[in-house]
């Protein structure tokens, strides 16, 4: 053997250890999933406990679906004010969702204290804890939209499918969790055993309270924060370069190209002016042309029965899972939504 050959690689290892890091950096993209809409899902999980307890009862549902949704209209101007003041994100994108993940657990250790405490508002008992926890909640929750997927547009696209696999047991973790919890169990019980005797209620607890459900349901937030503070200090699975667009210096570039043996200046500058009104002309026209064919199109005939299903699903439904489940029984109450939980996601 040469004294100078080349030192053996091994490179069916490299590509192992490749393959082990990027199954990391997955499953760590999926804990960061987990960072949002636990609390809610954890809320609503908790219904059937919590209504007969608080003051709303039956209206409970109805006032918190009126809350969350509302929250909606939050992300929404984010997006028109980034759109109309050209605003770049991506500067903040990694502090806000570290404040979004550290407000996710602090919330989830409100609940845990403060679901039950109650106060008068207009003359009547009034959950304005719950509610205002669950409208913050929310707003965070969507909030977690115009940050997160963005965030991730760094990685390759494959870790976008683990995000969302890791939202979608956002509502299956915590069904889980009060799939054990149970909601305990009504007995009614003979006194003196006498056929004419008096029947007693006897109300058996869950396996665990709402507290410790709550202060369990912390640590899928502070797991999906420990998963971004490690994704943070990871290079594996990023975009090597990013695209950058300087659309106008092309443009201007390409136009001085062109002119720069012409010395009459004022022809210059109405011809700039010239082709600038041109583009315009045809960006007006692309967009017209493109929210129509949008509209009319295939996909925008599924976007529609999105937006129904969903307003359905989560704007009406949601309200009336007391007056259409409590009246057969807490158990039916507590496993449908479980069920619904599941089955959503």
């Amino acid at each position: 053997m040469l004294a100078n050959s080349p030192p053996h690689v091994d490179m069916y290892s490299i590509s192992t250890n490749r393959f082990h890091l990027k199954a990391i950096v997955y499953v760590l993209v999926m804990i960061f999933g987990l960072g949002t809409w636990t609390n809610l899902s954890g809320v609503w999980i908790q219904l059937p406990i919590i209504v007969p307890i608080l003051p709303e009862s039956w209206q409970l549902p109805a006032k918190l679906t009126l809350l969350i949704n509302s929250a909606n209209i939050f992300p929404i101007l984010i997006v028109f004010a980034s759109l109309i003041f050209k605003l770049n994100t991506a500067p903040f994108e990694v502090p806000v969702n570290f404040i979004l993940l550290l407000t996710s657990i602090t919330f989830a250790i409100a609940f845990a204290y403060l679901w039950d405490k109650t106060a008068y508002l207009f003359g009547t008992e009034q959950s304005i804890y719950l509610m205002i926890l669950c409208f913050f909640s929310a707003i965070a929750d969507c909030m977690s939209s115009t940050t997160f997927i963005p965030f991730l547009h760094r990685y390759e696209p494959v870790y976008l499918n683990a995000y969302f696999s890791g939202e979608a047991l956002t509502a299956l973790l915590p069904a889980l969790l009060g799939l054990i919890q149970g909601t305990g169990k009504l007995d009614c019980i003979l006194l003196n055993n006498q056929t004419n005797g008096t029947l007693i209620e006897i109300h058996r607890q869950p396996r665990f309270t709402v507290r410790t459900y709550f202060i369990l349901l912390s640590l899928l937030p502070l797991g999906a924060l420990l998963a971004f503070s490690t994704l943070r200090f990871m290079k594996t699975g990023r975009l090597k370069s990013k695209i950058s667009r300087k659309e106008s210096k092309d443009h201007q570039s390409r136009i001085f190209i062109l002119m720069n043996n012409i010395e009459d200046m004022n022809f210059i500058q109405n011809t700039i002016k010239t082709i600038n009104k041109i583009e315009n002309q045809l960006k007006t026209e692309k967009n017209k042309t493109h929210f129509k064919t949008l509209f009319f199109s295939k996909s925008g005939r599924f976007l529609f029965i999105v937006f129904q299903s969903s307003a359905m699903l989560y704007g009406v439904c949601q309200g009336l899972t007391t007056f259409s489940l409590n009246a057969y029984s807490v158990t039916t109450f507590h496993y449908t939504i479980i069920a619904s939980k599941i089955k959503k996601k």
